[in-house]
């Protein structure tokens, strides 16, 4: 941690103080992620500043949300000289779906590319999981995107959002049936908003992004849709200024 650019977390008198341990734990997770491959940065002045002014209650959840991850990643020790059938982080969704009680009964992966982000939700559609691979793209540290809403830290077309939310719906209400489902929508810009004030200048990130497939999960024994995974994929295409050129589409 740069002490000139956090030091209000390190004074137990500031509002903006940040228990040790936890900086430890977003340390030694970033160092896991960076480890496997995938840059990674555990947190920004302003995530930081976020969670200090958490009410108690949503600390808790937070730090419950944070084990989990903890655990999941203590477990998950990929040989990087190993051959993967379908994607590198294949293993990883496997333990993912174990550790959290959910399963696949449809052959998602047949429809899996090996750069694929893959996203897992529970049945509040409240993202539980991603493959690391999306810290390719993305500037955001990994506590930026725990304690920042996702509308806040990115923005793209509303007529997107909206119908890819109706498909999201259809598949939780099982209105489609089971099986895998094509997301149908356009390829579209995905643009990086929230300033962290990490940099003395924000520079925006602008990704082209493709949701690709999306398919329901099941608690053993239930029928009953209970998450979703969700294949897409994404490459940047501007960073500063060269994405002021940029429209969304």
């Amino acid at each position: 941690m740069s002490y000139e650019i956090h030091k209000e977390c390190f004074d137990p008198e500031s509002q903006f103080y940040v228990e040790p341990l936890l900086i430890s734990q977003l340390e030694g997770i970033s160092a896991k992620i960076f480890d496997l491959g995938y840059p990674s940065r555990p947190y920004s002045r302003k995530s930081l500043q976020i969670y200090a002014l958490m009410s108690a209650t949503k600390k808790i959840e937070f730090k419950r949300q944070l084990d989990s991850m903890v655990k999941l990643l203590n477990v998950y020790n990929p040989d990087k000289n190993a051959a993967y059938d379908i994607h590198p982080e294949e293993s990883a969704i496997d333990l993912a779906l174990k550790f959290f009680g959910l399963e696949m009964r449809d052959d998602f992966w047949k429809v899996v590319s090996q750069n694929d982000i893959l996203e897992i939700y529970n049945i509040d559609q409240i993202q539980i999981f991603r493959t690391l691979n999306f810290f390719k793209i993305t500037g955001y540290s990994l506590l930026d995107m725990l304690t920042i809403e996702w509308f806040e830290l990115w923005h793209r077309s509303s007529l997107v959002l909206q119908n890819f939310m109706k498909f999201s719906n259809d598949v939780y209400q099982s209105k489609l049936g089971p099986g895998v489902h094509p997301v149908n929508l356009p390829e579209h810009v995905v643009k990086e908003i929230y300033n962290t004030y990490e940099l003395t200048e924000f520079s925006e990130r602008i990704a082209l992004a493709k949701f690709k497939f999306m398919c329901p999960l099941y608690a053993p024994g239930s029928s009953a849709v209970q998450g979703v995974i969700l294949s897409s994929q994404g490459r940047l295409l501007a960073l500063g200024q060269e994405s002021q050129a940029l429209s969304f589409i």
